[in-house]
């Protein structure tokens, strides 16, 4: 006896989502994904559009196809409401929960992921190399991925004399997130470091850009270096013979840090040890024009040093991953928010991505983080990882 399709159809669709549902095991109530799930529906139909429905041989071939549509949705509404829940007591989530005014919140906020998943999800992984939380699905990475995006197809149509810079500051800040996204932890710190690295020379460079010759000029030999088994060139020599600050003798930090003699001041303020990254940080210090900026360059050398142990290998990821994934969101935040505001302004674009404007949305979720990260403790690490049922 053939079944009715309908009720077939129906059964499907029931498996299918108690099968989905079961992904999410422990990190979410059911009961709160279902509805919030159906409330996408009701209050955001048209978020079906941001997917590409059509029958193309070539996507389905290569499983490449957007179809599974649902499973993106619930892994946004795990995702938010995750973050969202970051050092809240079980007795607060579960009054979130039944809040009506918190589910509209979260469908909205699901509702702008999928608006920007063309800058986003659309670049995903479908599995873990790690499973557990997908933190790429928190709201602040989530956003750092769109821009980084974002800033890359602005640089495709700009050109611009740090473009480097740019580039490779958005390029890492992926790698980074990629690493994040698959639970790598501690092998996107090393990344992170860079990237600061990259940022601090790129805000030295923008605020004295007659410093910018010197610095590609030795990009260049460092290449030429390289290229001739680590011997140094002589035009190099020459350079380094005429170093500004002569008590200090090491080659390879002149490399790296000769240009800072072309910097107006520098040795007047940096004469301990000038020729190093640390020394770029308190000149900048010393240059910012109040307390915030001053407490700013204070803050991610913080960060900065904590990317050394993860660098050298001496340490791996801790029991909790969630510290792992504030600190290293929080130096990506830090870097790539401003960074993108400098590009968009030099560019002459505006902050938006798919018609939000993203600098104004990641700066609220910014805040919720920077507040996490501050009141973090081993309570609130062992609240966030108790089963969710």
């Amino acid at each position: 006896m053939i079944n009715n399709p309908l009720v077939e159809f129906q059964r499907r669709r029931k498996e299918e989502e108690k099968a989905l549902l079961k992904i999410f095991t422990n990190r979410i109530k059911e009961s709160f994904l279902r509805e919030i799930h159906r409330k996408m529906y009701e209050m955001h139909p048209d978020f079906l559009t941001k997917f590409d429905l059509r029958f193309d041989y070539v996507q389905n071939a290569t499983g490449n196809d957007d179809w599974q549509f649902d499973y993106e949705v619930y892994r946004n509404i795990v995702g938010i409401h995750r973050f969202n829940t970051i050092g809240k007591t079980v007795q607060e989530r579960v009054a979130m929960e039944k809040s009506d005014a918190y589910k509209k919140e979260l469908v909205d906020a699901v509702y702008e992921h999928i608006l920007l998943r063309s800058y986003t999800s659309l670049y995903f992984r479908r599995r873990q190399f790690v499973s557990g939380d997908e933190f790429i699905y928190f709201p602040v990475p989530y956003k750092l991925f769109a821009i980084c995006i974002r800033g890359l197809q602005i640089l495709n149509e700009y050109k611009d004399p740090y473009r480097e810079f740019y580039v490779n500051i958005f390029n890492k800040s992926l790698a980074a997130l990629a690493l994040i996204e698959d639970n790598l932890l501690d092998s996107a710190y090393p990344i992170c470091r860079g990237v600061i690295e990259l940022y601090i020379k790129l805000l030295m460079l923008v605020d004295f850009p007659e410093a910018l010759k010197m610095h590609d000029q030795l990009v260049h030999l460092e290449y030429l270096k390289t290229a001739n088994n680590g011997e140094m060139p002589t035009e190099f020599e020459e350079l380094f013979k005429n170093r500004k600050n002569k008590s200090q003798t090491s080659q390879i930090d002149y490399l790296h840090y000769g240009w800072v003699d072309k910097v107006k001041h520098y040795h007047e303020i940096e004469r301990n040890k000038p020729y190093t990254f640390n020394s770029l940080f308190d000149f900048l210090k010393e240059l910012a024009p109040d307390e915030d900026a001053k407490g700013y360059f204070e803050f991610i050398p913080i960060l900065y040093n904590r990317c050394h142990a993860f660098t050298h290998g001496n340490i791996g990821n801790s029991g909790y991953p969630l510290l792992h994934y504030m600190e290293l969101t929080m130096i990506l935040y830090m870097v790539l928010n401003h960074t993108f505001r400098m590009l968009c302004t030099d560019s002459k674009n505006d902050h938006l991505i798919n018609g939000i404007d993203i600098i104004e949305s990641i700066a609220k979720d910014g805040e919720k983080m920077i507040h996490q990260y501050n009141r973090r403790d081993d309570e609130m690490f062992e609240t966030f990882y108790k089963p969710k049922g």
